[in-house]
């Protein structure tokens, strides 16, 4: 998420600084103690530590409608899919050759924020041009790459080749 919060604040300016205040302002909110009563106690047991509606309103309330095919700089996206079991990697690279790919930033931010016993998958569909829907199941793309900038590389280089 941190990669595209910065793409978004870098049309702001000061992108770094507008980054700091935004996880500081909120980071006390997104990650409120789950032992709050013995209903959370229950609910930590058998699921998600936190249910991420306070994250994903922030999320959407600061990306707003941008498209993966909107961003400002080329940017590569883990995630994992828990539904196919395989990585999802998000890229404007891939957009022009695999459309189905072009998600809300929101979306995709949101789906690789979600740490396994944190917080909950994040479901979506996107339409490809012929109106194919695809699905997907997202969780944290650290289950699927841990190094993003591996996966990068991987991807500048498989761009690179198509051009």
């Amino acid at each position: 998420m941190n990669v595209t919060v910065m793409n978004y604040c870098m049309k702001k300016k000061n992108y770094v600084l507008q980054t700091v205040k935004i996880l500081i302002k909120y980071s006390s909110a997104l990650y409120r103690s789950p032992f709050a009563s013995a209903a959370n106690l229950v609910k930590t047991l058998t699921g998600p530590k936190y249910d991420g509606k306070f994250l994903h309103s922030i999320v959407k309330e600061k990306l707003g409608n941008t498209w993966l095919r909107q961003t400002l700089t080329n940017i590569v996206i883990p995630t994992f899919d828990i539904k196919r079991l395989q990585p999802a990697i998000f890229s404007n690279y891939q957009v022009k050759n695999n459309p189905s790919t072009d998600a809300l930033l929101s979306d995709i931010c949101i789906g690789t924020s979600a740490a396994p016993t944190y917080l909950p998958a994040h479901y979506f569909e996107t339409k490809d041009p012929s109106g194919k829907v695809r699905e997907f199941n997202l969780i944290d793309g650290g289950v699927a790459e841990n190094n993003p900038v591996c996966l990068w590389f991987i991807n500048l280089q498989t761009h690179l080749q198509l051009v």
